[in-house]
């Protein structure tokens, strides 16, 4: 399940007694993307209701729909909550979020993956729309701070291998610790940054503090925000890196092009520009290569998303007419650039590095902006 912690996520909202069916409504109307889930008996009191589905036992119905939705409101007691969902708590990179409303819709309790999954936000949301008292548990949230999971979650960064420096960084920013915070891209004051100290380590900046890297103390520590694959800082005890998930690979190849002799250009490619391979969200390329086998082998390897541009659309960004011409390749697209335009205009414009063009295939890298 993909995490999602915006209000357009899919969300269950689950009813049990007749009087919580209007509590429901409510909860409802503050969200696009939900279904109101609502005891069969009770089914005559539900007719308000946009979008509704019925059942008839609790326990069977959360065998279905717990790893369905991304959120799931439960509109009841806590402890009825807690032995129904108890079987199905797996892991909190996946688990959905998890909320409890009372009767009367005095109080949202986030219960279940409040960074990640997002229930605190969900929670701070409904108290803003519906004047409801948010009940948030989570160790940083209590003491005001931010947390590195729910940071890299907005950044689209989250990552299963980064699970223990997570859990290590937020409870050092809940008790005070030191933790600075480097970060390769610009993070504006919409970000969630309380308890980092912000450094700019090569370069001295009157908004950014710089630090002695060699006097760290042993309980201070350096979370790196980067999409590149060296920093020279990573024989640092106290030091992670967090990458960054903001690069566009614009692709163009022949048909047929073998996927080992990609993947191979690619990396090699990704090297000699420093970009870990782990920052890679995007690859862009024609709508004629959509079935291309190596380039969707490549998307497979690199966990990346794989998008297409008809020839139109191509032609029509503000990009198009500037870029050398290639006659070979608009003979055969109808565009006369296929790796540059795509990376262009998947990142507005951020180019890194020159095009690289060999064996039948071109790679242009961008980086994109949040």
């Amino acid at each position: 399940m993909t995490k999602n912690s915006s209000m357009n996520s899919e969300t269950a909202i689950i009813s049990l007694t007749e009087n919580s069916i209007k509590v429901a409504q409510k909860i409802e109307k503050i969200f696009e993307n939900s279904c109101v889930f609502v005891m069969k008996k009770h089914e005559k009191s539900a007719a308000n209701l946009k979008n509704v589905s019925y059942y008839e036992n609790l326990s069977v119905l959360l065998s279905t729909i717990f790893s369905k939705y991304d959120c799931l409101i439960f509109i009841m007691a806590t402890g009825i909550v807690v032995r129904h969902i108890s079987k199905y708590v797996m892991d909190k990179m996946s688990d959905p979020a998890v909320i409890v409303c009372d009767e009367k819709l005095q109080f949202a309790i986030s219960l279940l993956s409040g960074h990640i999954g997002g229930a605190n936000k969900i929670c701070e949301y409904m108290a803003e729309k519906l004047a409801v008292t948010p009940v948030i548990t989570t160790s940083t949230d209590v003491n005001k701070k931010s947390a590195l999971d729910t940071l890299a979650l907005r950044l689209n960064a989250v990552d299963e291998q980064d699970r223990g420096i997570y859990k290590k960084i937020n409870y050092k920013l809940a008790n005070n610790e030191k933790v600075y915070l480097l970060s390769d891209i610009d993070l504006d004051e919409s970000y969630d940054l309380r308890g980092f100290n912000l450094i700019n380590y090569n370069v001295g900046d009157d908004k950014l503090g710089v630090i002695d890297i060699d006097g760290l103390k042993t309980d201070e520590y350096i979370i790196h925000l980067t999409y590149k694959d060296v920093t020279g800082l990573e024989d640092l005890q106290n030091y992670s890196k967090i990458n960054l998930k903001n690069i566009v690979l614009g692709i163009g190849c022949r048909k047929n092009t073998s996927p080992s002799l990609l993947l191979e250009n690619v990396l090699n490619f990704l090297k000699k520009n420093n970009i870990s391979p782990k920052s890679v969200s995007t690859i862009a390329s024609i709508a004629l290569k959509k079935d291309e086998e190596s380039i969707i082998k490549l998307a497979n390897y690199l966990k990346a998303n794989f998008v297409v541009f008809e020839a139109d659309e191509i032609k029509s960004s503000p990009y198009y007419e500037s870029l050398p011409k290639n006659e070979f390749v608009e003979n055969i697209t109808g565009v006369s650039s296929v790796s540059l335009s795509t990376a262009m205009i998947m990142s507005d414009d951020n180019i890194i590095g020159e095009t690289f063009k060999n064996d039948g295939m071109t790679i242009s890298i961008g980086r994109m902006s949040e």
